[in-house]
């Protein structure tokens, strides 16, 4: 719990804490004539803006209001698993959404969840974002044959997965997530903040998408339960000991595996090899301990494996385009 009295998930998303479940605390923001209702009930967050619909729900939630937005109309769906790999959802169905999964699909007019093409199991942690087909339809690309192709099904009423249900998700679309329930603005602007993180998150699921396309023609395949578990396991060791000087060797013997199959199933699973991962996950939770914690540069530098502090604020400069110094004075 931190000093205002929130609370963070297990996933590390900050939620309002409210101790009476019963209770319900709202904000209302008006910006240009769009309204942005903010609330907690227990341990929900959600946000409403014209066209935007920002939900989170907590594992063994019902879902159905998750489907419900625009007035019946047709709308985009973004879903992000945001829980980690643990033994009651490793056997995905097909089609479910996996464990640090993201979908992106459209919902027909007047079908709602129970005709979805989308699979979720509700022991998940999930972060969603329901948008509008005029908004989506804004930012959609023009000129591209596979999103023309995907605007006319749309208009069609089709129900539509738009990207492959074994996409990761990336760390930096768990910076966005991060960026937009931890967000403290109360001014009268801050609905474009949250828009333009929303416009973020959409353009690292359509980059995805293009990838994919592109990637599926070469190579694909479905890692199998043991090898996304010995995938899994590296990650958890990686995020554990992140101040150590692992190698790719050690690491897959570590897990009952070679280097080479590590790299490449690695890479699979999230979309990045292993130690780009490692390096993001260091930088992004440095600057969580600059921000939040007010942590020592220097500290921080021997906490994440760097001899020299100099040497940490470079990488820190070269991830993030500043130095350290500008979040923190110590």
């Amino acid at each position: 719990m931190t000093e205002n009295g929130a609370i963070l998930t297990q996933s590390g998303i900050l939620v309002d804490h409210i101790s009476d479940r019963n209770n319900i605390a709202e904000n209302m923001v008006a910006c240009n004539a769009t309204e942005i209702s903010s609330f907690s009930q227990g341990e929900k967050f959600e946000l409403k803006l014209d066209g935007i619909h920002i939900w989170h729900t907590l594992p063994y939630e019902k879902l159905d209001k998750c489907f419900d937005f625009h007035q019946g109309s047709s709308f985009i769906q973004m879903v992000f698993s945001i829980d980690g790999l643990n033994q009651s959802n490793i056997n995905a169905e097909f089609k479910d959404l996996g464990p640090e999964q993201n979908i992106l699909h459209h919902i027909p007019k007047g079908q709602g969840r129970a005709h979805s093409i989308l699979k979720i199991n509700n022991c998940r942690e999930l972060f969603g974002i329901n948008i509008s087909i005029d908004l989506f339809f804004k930012v959609l690309p023009e000129k591209d044959p596979f999103f023309n192709i995907l605007r006319n099904k749309i208009q069609a009423n089709q129900s539509i997965l738009i990207n492959s249900p074994n996409l990761p998700v990336t760390i930096a679309m768990r910076q966005v997530i991060h960026q937009i329930t931890h967000c403290l603005r109360k001014d009268h602007c801050r609905c474009i903040y949250y828009q333009a993180k929303v416009m973020e998150l959409l353009s690292l699921q359509l980059e995805q998408v293009e990838r994919s396309e592109l990637y599926s023609n070469r190579y694909k395949q479905e890692l199998k339960e043991e090898e996304l578990r010995r995938i899994y396991q590296v990650k958890n060791i990686l995020e554990q000991r992140p101040g150590e000087s692992h190698s790719l060797l050690g690491l897959a013997h570590a897990v009952g595996t070679n280097d080479s199959t590590l790299k490449k199933h690695f890479k699979l699973a999230f979309g990045t090899t292993v130690f780009s991962y490692l390096n993001s996950y260091r930088m992004e939770k440095a600057k969580e301990m600059l921000l939040i914690q007010d942590c020592k540069i220097s500290s921080i530098a021997n906490q994440f494996g760097y001899k020299h502090a100099t040497h940490f604020s470079a990488a820190f400069k070269k991830y993030f385009g500043y130095p350290p110094t500008k979040l923190n004075h110590n």
